[in-house]
């Protein structure tokens, strides 16, 4: 047999716009999805029957940390956020905001040197050694704005109350700068954030913005990871096309999740695939739930076909597998990722 490359080699190889023996791929579930592949594998390591390339960590507490229970299925967060939690939920919701004026006079963010708790990284990491490793922050600015103040007043805050948006956005990347210094300074292969900008069709908010309110911050960030030598992931869910030559200019080196409905995949990959690796694409809205067994053969097939010629391509789903997606098409997904036509 010949020479074949470990998945963190793959995965390098194809972020350096190299073509690989196959195309590196991911295939994440939520536990409704997940137990249905347990119902079908048993106890075995999903992630090795898959043939995940990538192993992601993210210090629990930034995204749900529970330090006070308020009630059954309710607890607050780290930073006072109250959330719900129902059975089979994998996030749950906010219902209770620590900020409800638009000032942050009275209001204590965590103390990111204290609350960071990293002594599993290292087993992580010795126990991920054939995967290519991401460190990662989720919620990490206009999550964690929203997470704090609500959606509708973060979003009416941006023209009423630009000054205290600004206050907050700085506040959030200082805080996001202890975390991901101090990510990087274990011996992971790239750094994640996650943050949500975009809808079905355009950003949330305008691109202009975007590029005053989130694109300096957004750079220290990057340049922080850049700085140890490490390349930048990001996610943003919907249509972020506005905003992509932004993204490449400071530092963005890889984007997921790449939501079919909302991209041009031939015009993304001609436009921006010598400066990016798209990491996504098979869609969780309509070919995974709702088509065969062979569309998602199919589509996977054209996802190469597109996005990996050339290499700069993850195959993956564009997010998460929820309960919604049919078992056969879930084994259809690593059957082709695993065989890709052969």
């Amino acid at each position: 047999m010949g020479f074949e490359m470990t998945k963190k080699e793959r995965v390098k190889d194809a972020m350096a716009h190299h073509e690989t023996d196959f195309i590196p791929y991911q295939m994440d579930c939520l536990s409704a999805a997940e137990k249905k592949l347990r119902g079908h594998f048993g106890e075995r390591d999903l992630g090795e029957v898959i043939g995940n390339h990538i192993a992601m960590f993210e210090p629990s507490f930034y995204s749900i940390f529970k330090t006070e229970d308020v009630g059954p299925g309710k607890f607050k967060d780290a930073f006072g956020a109250t959330w719900e939690l129902k059975p089979g939920e994998d996030i749950g919701t906010v219902i209770d905001y620590p900020l409800k004026e638009a000032t942050l006079k009275g209001y204590d963010f965590p103390d990111a040197n204290k609350i960071m708790e990293l002594g599993e990284i290292p087993a992580f990491i010795d126990g991920n050694r054939d995967r290519f490793v991401v460190g990662a922050i989720g919620f990490s600015l206009y999550e964690r704005a929203w997470i704090l103040r609500g959606i509708e007043p973060v979003l009416m805050d941006f023209v009423e109350n630009p000054a205290f948006i600004e206050e907050l956005f700085e506040r959030i990347t200082e805080f996001n700068l202890v975390i991901t210094k101090r990510l990087c300074q274990y011996p992971i292969d790239a750094f994640h954030f996650g943050d949500d900008w975009g809808q079905q069709h355009g950003l949330i908010m305008s691109p202009d913005l975007w590029r005053t309110m989130f694109k300096k911050r957004l750079r220290k960030l990057y340049d922080a990871v850049h700085d140890a030598g490490l390349p930048v992931s990001i996610h943003s869910c919907g249509d972020i096309s506005e905003i992509i030559p932004d993204l490449i200019e400071i530092g963005v080196n890889m984007i997921t999740p790449l939501q079919a409905e909302a991209f041009d995949f031939e015009k993304l990959k001609k436009e921006y695939g010598r400066d990016l690796t798209f990491w996504g694409g098979v869609s969780t809205q309509r070919t995974l739930p709702y088509g065969t067994p062979d569309d998602v053969r199919k589509e996977i097939r054209e996802r190469i076909r597109v996005l990996g010629k050339g290499g700069g391509y993850i195959l993956a789903p564009s997010h998460e597998l929820q309960g919604d997606i049919p078992l056969e098409n879930m084994l259809a997904f690593i059957d082709e990722a695993q065989h890709q036509g052969k």
